[in-house]
């Protein structure tokens, strides 16, 4: 999907102010039942992703080594009746040479082939997997805009830029900040309150493709969104929204936009984020390209 620079139309997080809902995988290709995402929101949906952390639990002195597929399905409609609208594929190996119990986890964006879901349906999530011992535990977000916004084009330049980008004639290295360290920590408000911004860039030396975050939580058992702003200090404006699920791993992860939010030169990009509990830490590092 094409880049974005407008505010008309961040992207969605669902459920919006609430925890991720967590799917146990049936076993043995068996489907786990439907976990309800949302029973409806008011608008429709134009639907893009899963966002999702995954978590592999191994028992080492029953099962050292672990390489177990996960298959996922999205469905609409009411419970007992759903219609899947998209299905999606993990896989992930472990191997514990010691006999403890070892949790493994990461998060994942997993793309859909974008759907417009009509205002008020209702969202559900069912998991399976190879294994007869249920291994997985999936948590997740649905993701993606509404559908009832335009989010305007970019001007001629930027996108013939972009495009260039996009069909590998630019040769610009993908880049991260801050470098080697982590930012400084962004802390939430109140329970799914915003909190303060904190800067990470001061200026941008060039027009530049934020395309992802690698989130670092700071906080235990805790449930995150992210939101990047740009303006100055006081005035920064919300520009794209990312959800962090997550249980005992607290939303640990790198999660990719499904649009690249455009950066002009010189301006200033910032962080915040909001949680599940009051006064949750984490540090945030983006991912972006040079375009000139």
């Amino acid at each position: 999907m094409l880049p974005r620079r407008d505010t008309l139309n961040l992207e969605m997080v669902v459920p919006d102010n609430a925890v991720a809902v967590i799917v146990n995988p049936g076993a043995s290709w068996a489907w786990s039942s439907w976990v309800q995402v949302t029973a409806g929101i008011s608008s429709p949906l134009l639907l893009t992703h899963l966002i999702a952390q995954i978590m592999l639990n191994v028992v080492a002195a029953v099962s050292p080594t672990v390489f177990e597929p996960l298959h996922i399905q999205i469905g609409k409609g009411a419970a007992g009746s759903e219609e899947v609208i998209g299905e999606l594929g993990f896989c992930c190996g472990m191997y514990v040479s010691a006999t403890a119990t070892v949790i493994l986890g990461n998060a994942i964006n997993l793309p859909l082939t974008p759907t417009i879901v009509p205002a008020n349906t209702r969202l559900a999530v069912r998991a399976t997997e190879q294994s007869a011992t249920v291994y997985y535990q999936l948590v997740c977000y649905l993701y993606g805009y509404d559908a009832t916004k335009f989010s305007l084009p970019l001007y001629f330049r930027q996108m013939r830029e972009i495009e260039q980008l996009l069909k590998g004639l630019k040769t610009k290295l993908p880049r991260i900040v801050p470098l080697a360290s982590l930012s400084a920590y962004i802390t939430s408000g109140a329970t799914w309150t915003w909190g303060s911004w904190v800067k990470i860039i001061s200026s941008a030396d060039k027009d530049i493709l934020i395309v992802g975050v690698v989130h670092t939580p700071i906080s235990s058992l805790t449930q995150y969104q992210i939101q990047i702003g740009i303006g100055a200090a006081g005035s920064e404006q919300a520009m794209s929204t990312v959800g962090c699920p997550g249980a005992s791993l607290s939303g640990v992860g790198t999660y990719y936009l499904p649009r690249p939010l455009l950066v002009k030169k010189d301006e200033r990009v910032s962080v915040r984020n909001k949680a599940s509990g009051a006064s949750r830490q984490s540090t945030v590092n983006l991912l972006y390209y040079e375009l000139t």
